[in-house]
């Protein structure tokens, strides 16, 4: 492949050059900050780029001369083994190459058009993409990150179980790639390392304390059950531990494929367990991070045989004391404090002699992993008459509608912090290309297209009758009934977000795109019974599903179910409400008029120096909108929830043309020019 990097050769060489182009690209460079522009190389300079660029992509597990089997099944070349196959690679690893060297900014397609030719175009296209929704380019937690997140989601719903780092891996990447998603936590809390977890959790909806009991899928979608309430979405993803699923204590309907019940079982899940301290102070050395301790006894050599120094990273003077083996296994018997008393000992035995003083902690926690309902061990490992290949099967997913995340479905890092980091993105990966190759889908992607009476429902809430927390009511203003029926809407970031409302309304910084919105029929009495239920947010949920018997439901489901009477009170609050509104411009046979849309299907226009109703123009079936108005003043145009766009003579009312649009465009309608040769 020749230069993919040097736009220099693309340019016409002019007669004659009074500077030196290189020159003024490093002045530029110099004023002007670091440029990824890159100048005008020479062939043996290239070549050497090249080949570091190879070699950062070797690193991440990318062949140097050849393509990865994913890449084949996605058909990133149209002809393998040829010249096209060779600049894809050189392309491919030019992108490695640049994200590597930044990954705390959002890597995009115009950057890389900036060092790499324009015949080279498609290949760009091909490789960004792959690598992109592949989970090698662009995935972190850094905040520019956050601003790619689509405000709406286009893609199907996923639930995932469990909030560790494969499961929060997965839950920001499936966001980005605009999915619904939602999380299922068992614990009061996330889990791993707190200052990563932290940063995974921002954004993405949780709900802790819900333990998973059971998983229906079929070809219709995916049902998950966590005590009395049932969450339905299209696909699921389960993160569990391995030591979960060899309990069974999660029941799969339908039972899983015979070949990954026996993985599973083969598949070995041992017990690391930690005494984890805090220090007044560092007294084992600041240049310290590591040391161990050899037993004279071999019953016993797995006690407290590794300390790890976590001061350089936690922001204090933490000791953590590794337990393995059969010692892990008694330490689980074991009272804390007696654990504690042995570990100090030992400590206390390895500084003593050197003159140093032991300190006792100021705080102590003792894991205790085997015995814990959520996890049941530690780390997975490769035991007799088990092989990786078992890795590779827990990894499959069954019928393009349950996936598995975890360290123990990645055979290339299993028991570590980033093989289930790693593995979360890659079944995001796979849940997006399930959605989008329809050559070996299983069942019928669902339709990303927005239905009508969603809009209008988001429109009602922006002025709810009643509201306390992130619970939001609207009802019937006719029907004073205490017994009548409304609709309710619950905004949810996180569990958290709820529990902490203290019954006030939470006015989020977050945006609505961060928010996971669902609705559900109530009456007047029951909005007001739930008013007065004390504990915040999380109390009211139990007691919505509990005492209520009510269901929450998605904003497109809602929409369908609630239809009729959705469109009952959004007639009825806005017979005399005005939903649009635009400025007609002056023309020589009329001044300035006021355009108004509302919800009885009329387009008023108004005389505005005498507040009087001009005139009165019909023509739609449904409630108006949106209007907007051409720059003539001659003509205007009128939208109904139905996306029906009428456009029409603003002194006459003919009908100069009608037009239909998405419901998202007509939302937000200004006049299509497309119309202009239309007008008188």
């Amino acid at each position: 492949m020749e230069t993919p990097v040097s736009k220099r050769l693309l340019r016409k060489k002019s007669l004659s050059r009074s500077y030196d182009e290189n020159l003024m690209d490093d002045y530029l460079d110099k004023q002007l900050g670091s440029s990824s522009r890159k100048r005008f190389r020479t062939k043996k300079e290239l070549e050497k780029e090249t080949e570091k660029e190879a070699m950062i992509a070797l690193s991440l597990g990318f062949p140097i001369d050849a393509l990865l089997e994913e890449e084949i099944k996605a058909n990133v070349v149209s002809e393998l083994d040829g010249k096209q196959q060779n600049d894809y690679i050189v392309v491919r690893n030019h992108i490695l190459s640049r994200w590597r060297a930044n990954v705390h900014a959002w890597l995009s397609k115009g950057q890389i058009k900036e060092t790499v030719s324009n015949e080279y175009g498609q290949l760009i296209h091909s490789a960004y993409d792959f690598l992109l929704f592949n989970g090698y380019i662009n995935f972190g937690v850094s905040p520019p990150f956050k601003a790619q997140m689509p405000e709406e989601a286009t893609e199907g719903s996923v639930i995932i179980i469990g909030a560790g780092l494969a499961g929060l891996a997965a839950a920001r990447q499936l966001l980005a790639f605009g999915f619904k998603v939602i999380v299922l936590e068992g614990r009061n809390r996330p889990g791993g390392n707190w200052r990563l977890i932290e940063s995974l959790c921002d954004g993405v909806p949780i709900f802790y304390e819900k333990t998973v009991q059971a998983v229906r899928y079929d070809n219709d979608g995916v049902e998950v059950i966590s005590g009395d309430q049932t969450y339905q979405a299209d696909m699921v993803l389960c993160t569990v531990p391995l030591g979960v699923l060899k309990k069974r204590t999660i029941k799969f309907i339908p039972e899983l494929p015979e070949r990954k019940l026996k993985a599973i079982d083969k598949l070995g899940f041992g017990l690391l367990n930690k005494v984890a301290m805090v220090f007044p102070y560092v007294f084992w050395g600041e240049d310290l991070d590591t040391f161990g301790c050899l037993s004279r006894n071999s019953y016993t050599r797995g006690e407290f045989f590794l300390f790890y120094g976590y001061h350089t990273v936690s922001g204090g003077s933490v000791l953590v004391a590794l337990v393995a083996g059969e010692a892990a296994r008694s330490f689980e018997f074991t009272h804390p404090s007696t654990l504690l008393h042995r570990v100090l000992s030992i400590l206390r035995g390895i500084y003593g002699p050197k003159g140093i003083d032991v300190p006792n902690p100021v705080q102590s926690v003792c894991t205790k992993w085997g015995h814990d309902p959520l996890s049941y061990g530690s780390y997975s490992h490769v035991r007799v008459h088990s092989s990786g290949s078992d890795y590779d099967i827990l990894a499959e997913n069954v019928g393009n509608r349950l996936f598995f995340a975890g360290e123990a479905t990645n055979r290339q890092h299993p028991a570590t912090m980033h093989g289930a980091y790693l593995s979360g993105l890659r079944e995001a990966s796979c849940i997006y290309r399930a959605t989008r190759d329809g050559s070996k889908q299983t069942h019928p992607r669902k339709s990303s297209r927005k239905i009508v009476g969603s809009d209008i429902l988001v429109n009602l809430f922006k002025y709810p009758d009643l509201a306390f927390g992130n619970f939001h009511f609207v009802f019937d203003p006719s029907n004073k009934d205490p017994k009548s029926i409304g609709l309710m809407m619950v905004a949810i970031k996180s569990s958290t977000e709820l529990c902490h409302d203290n019954g006030k309304v939470n006015n989020t910084q977050h945006s609505d795109k961060q928010s996971l919105k669902l609705y559900t029929i109530i009456s007047r009495v029951q909005a007001n019974e739930l008013e007065s239920v004390a504990g915040g947010g999380d109390s009211r949920m139990t007691y919505l599903y509990k005492n209520l018997g009510l269901k929450l439901m998605g904003l497109d489901r809602f929409a369908l179910v609630a239809n009729s009477l959705i469109s009952s009170i959004a007639t009825k609050r806005g017979r005399d409400c005005v939903w649009a509104c635009t400025w007609v411009p002056a023309t020589d046979r009329s001044s300035r008029l006021l355009l108004t849309g509302s919800l009885d299907k009329t387009v008023k226009l108004w005389n505005p120096e005498v507040l009087s109703l001009v005139r009165t123009n019909t023509g739609h079936c449904l409630v108006i909108v949106s209007v907007a108005a051409h720059l003539s003043g001659k003509s205007a145009a009128s939208a109904s929830i139905d996306s029906f766009i009428r456009v029409f003579d603003v002194e006459s009312n003919n009908t100069i043309a009608t037009l239909e649009a998405p419901p998202s465009k007509v939302w937000k309608m200004q006049f299509d020019l497309r119309v202009k040769q239309l007008s008188p």
